[in-house]
């Protein structure tokens, strides 16, 4: 993948977790609180943050499955 696709995709992931993410069911890892961090992406990588709870962890594999279905990445 080109490296201008690569970025268009991971902003549509972004945006996806950021706007998901901002829910009152979420809530974040305690080291990334206060920065409300959600998530790093590097070339290859993508690290997601949150508490370890069931609706946090919902909130984000329902971010990865709708990005599954519409970019075709899995």
């Amino acid at each position: 993948m080109s490296p201008a696709l690569f970025l268009l995709s991971m902003e549509y992931l972004s945006r996806l977790v950021k706007r998901k993410t901002s829910s009152s069911d979420f809530n974040y890892h305690p080291k990334c609180e206060k920065l409300k961090m959600t998530h790093l992406l590097f070339v290859d990588d993508l690290m997601l943050f949150s508490r370890g709870d069931l609706p946090s962890i919902h909130i984000l594999m329902e971010c990865l499955k709708v990005f599954r279905d519409v970019s075709g990445l899995s």
